[in-house]
């Protein structure tokens, strides 16, 4: 029984030497951050296909999101560039909540490498969170 007890301890230990690892090397790096900054997205970007739409095959449909960012007009060019299909709204507050002195930013995933758009937004730090919007 201590011999088991001690060989799942030693693979735990082994797993997290091997996680400590991955993480030194440069794409180790990258992908953990990449991880990190997709925890911002708050839905599930496995249900999109290449094209970025999802749902039955004669019913696909885009998923559109939304997120708030400072009212700086610097910020407002970075995302835009990052993000060509960003719509901007001043008075709006969304689902998402934002603040009088933010811009609600509502996104759609129809585009070409929607995951990459994603995770460079999702790479900003004034950007808190990503979620999808639900129009009534």
């Amino acid at each position: 029984m201590a011999l088991i007890k001690n060989c799942s301890l030693g693979l735990g230990y082994f797993f997290i030497l091997v996680l400590f690892i991955y993480s030194c090397t440069p794409g180790g790096q990258a992908k953990l951050a990449e991880q990190e900054n997709l925890m911002k997205v708050n839905f599930d970007l496995s249900i999109l296909n290449d094209d970025g739409l999802y749902g039955p095959k004669e019913g696909l449909r885009a998923l559109d999101y939304e997120f708030c960012i400072p009212m700086e007009e610097t910020k407002k060019v970075e995302v835009k560039k990052i993000d060509a299909s960003i719509r901007f709204f001043d008075k709006a507050k969304g689902r998402i909540g934002c603040s009088a002195n933010e811009y609600l930013c509502i996104g759609s995933t129809h585009q070409k490498k929607h995951k990459k758009v994603l995770t460079k937004l999702a790479a900003l730090d004034y950007i808190k969170r990503i979620d999808q919007v639900f129009y009534e």
